[in-house]
């Protein structure tokens, strides 16, 4: 992990020992917050750019900006396979 050059070596030590008392289930719980922060602060990003998109066309431009367009299109295929099938049941 890269540290600014104006943190002093007992800081940075602190911060590590601080950082592995942490227990798992609080690290994985700010990870999820974080990941779901990034992902509406993208979706709001498109949004912008695309403001007469409807949220399926918001939601597909989000896969293939986050997967690239083979993988996210993939996905988005898998997605529309699923949602038939659901409602055909």
């Amino acid at each position: 992990m890269p540290w600014s050059r104006d943190t002093r070596l007992d800081a940075r030590k602190r911060l590590i020992e601080l950082a592995r008392q942490v227990p798992l289930e609080r690290k994985l719980a700010i990870l999820d917050e974080e990941f779901a922060t990034s992902r509406l602060l993208a979706l709001s990003g498109l949004k912008r750019r695309s403001p007469g998109a409807s949220e399926t066309e918001i939601e597909a431009q989000y896969y293939r900006l986050m997967l690239g367009s083979v993988l996210g299109g993939r996905i988005l295929a898998l997605r529309d396979a699923r949602r038939s099938d659901e409602a055909g049941t």
